[in-house]
């Protein structure tokens, strides 16, 4: 999922209601204390398996976690739930665990922090690895110039918004581009039939798009990138920073920017409200967003044994 065009607090939900919050440096941080986790299932995605429980994976070893942003972290109110929060804390004692989203790096780093994630976080749908504790960008992959601008100026005749990452910073018009090192570029397609239209005309040369919604699943991306980049990728340079074998990442998504993820990782897992093509590229579906689909897949995949 993505949702770029937000910012704000984020809230974290605690039961159903919101937690008290207090101050760390630049940052507010929840205070969890007594997270109720609940039990849920995996549900295999193979013909003829049926609705058969998955406990984990036998033979199974994680290696790694990334995680979607909008629509698996995270909802259209950047609200996050206690049980997720602390799997995902859980999960970031044993493994590496990485944000991978289509939104600006400040916007990961952000929820990075908020999570305590020290590992290399992949934003710009993969184009670029930042250091979250920092902020600063330790890999990108930029698209030419001459297809950047291209993109720019047709969805400008369009007037359609857009934001794209130039240089690490966020640029909304053409006015505000200064270095033309463009390392994605986000349009506000709002409805699949724009979105796809985007997709199909704009990608050429060494430009390559790819769609993506918001958290809610209704509003869509055209998301453009260099040409072999995205979360896939973005996977790649993550499993060779940090040494984990892509064979045993966990990578959790609900939307079509996160299929070339899917491709790279051993464990892919769609959230239960994704798309059908994101189901049918997974090796499990998990509960739906409002129910703690990503808590659900850590505990199974990452928090429990091999063979139990």
């Amino acid at each position: 999922g993505q949702g770029a065009w937000r910012s704000g607090p984020i809230n974290v939900i605690l039961n159903g209601g919101p937690v008290p919050r207090r101050r760390t440096g630049h940052n507010e941080e929840p205070r969890c204390s007594r997270v109720r986790l609940q039990t849920g299932y995996l549900v295999p995605l193979a013909p003829g398996l049926g609705v058969t429980p998955l406990r984990s994976a036998p033979g199974f070893k994680p290696t790694g976690l990334l995680i979607d942003l909008d629509g698996t972290l995270i909802d259209q109110e950047s609200r996050m739930a206690a049980r997720v929060e602390h799997a995902v804390r859980l999960a970031a004692q044993r493994v590496p665990v990485a944000i991978a989203s289509g939104r600006e790096p400040d916007d990961v780093a952000r929820f990075a922090r908020l999570l305590g994630l020290t590992h290399p976080q992949i934003a710009d749908n993969g184009a670029r690895i930042i250091d979250p504790v920092t902020g600063a960008t330790v890999h990108e992959r930029p698209m030419p110039e001459g297809d950047a601008r291209r993109i720019v100026q047709q969805l400008g005749q369009e007037r359609l918004r857009y934001y794209a990452v130039d240089a690490g910073r966020v640029a909304r018009a053409i006015a505000e581009f200064t270095e033309w090192r463009v390392t994605v570029i986000a349009a506000h397609a709002v409805t699949r039939g724009v979105c796809q239209r985007l997709l199909a005309t704009l990608s050429a040369g060494e430009a390559q798009g790819v769609a993506s919604t918001d958290a809610g699943g209704g509003y869509w991306y055209a998301n453009f990138t260099r040409k072999g980049v995205s979360k896939g990728y973005g996977a790649r340079e993550f499993a060779r920073m940090t040494g984990a074998a892509l064979s045993g990442i966990v990578a959790v998504g609900d939307s079509e920017n996160d299929l070339p993820m899917f491709a790279e990782v051993g464990m892919p897992v769609a959230m239960g409200h994704a798309r059908p093509e994101v189901k049918a590229a997974a090796r499990a579906v998990v509960a739906p967003l409002g129910e703690d689909g990503l808590a659900e897949a850590i505990e199974r995949f990452v928090l429990t044994p091999p063979g139990r």
